[in-house]
């Protein structure tokens, strides 16, 4: 309730409130999980369509961010997975953001490639890329003259 005073007199006029949004949700990663694998597929344009793949490794709520919408506080953490299955260093971002930076589940067990990957290598059943330094590095056989 506020007071006007104008040439009429003096009265009460109620203060209408604003209406409400009603916070959003995370939809997609909704059950997410800390263990589960993620991945970072590039924009088309890019020259290399290989995705990026993580695991999450953390989850909490940061009271700070969610002290007017509890949705908003929910952070998960999540490490890089390099090809030698090893992590890289942890990033954080609230559980909403991942849907709107493009993230989605994995499409593959990442880790159980990498290892899978590692020990073909070690039984030599897999040659590594270097090996074509071995191909290039063949004597030269001159090629046909028309």
């Amino acid at each position: 309730m506020t007071w006007i005073t104008d040439n009429t007199g003096t009265r009460w006029v109620p203060v209408p409130e604003k209406k409400r949004r009603k916070p959003g949700q995370p939809r997609r990663f909704a059950n997410i999980n800390v263990g589960d694998q993620i991945m970072l597929k590039p924009n088309k344009s890019w020259y290399r369509g290989i995705p990026t793949y993580f695991l999450v490794t953390d989850l909490w709520f940061d009271p700070v961010a969610g002290q007017d919408d509890p949705v908003k506080g929910q952070m998960v953490g999540f490490a890089q997975i390099k090809p030698d299955g090893e992590l890289a260093g942890k990033c954080s971002t609230p559980i909403r953001g991942l849907a709107s930076q493009q993230y989605e589940y994995a499409d593959i067990d990442y880790v159980a490639l990498c290892k899978q990957r590692l020990v073909a290598m070690d039984a030599k059943t897999v040659v590594g890329i270097g090996h074509g330094r071995v191909i290039r590095q063949r004597p030269k056989l001159p090629g046909h003259s028309l």
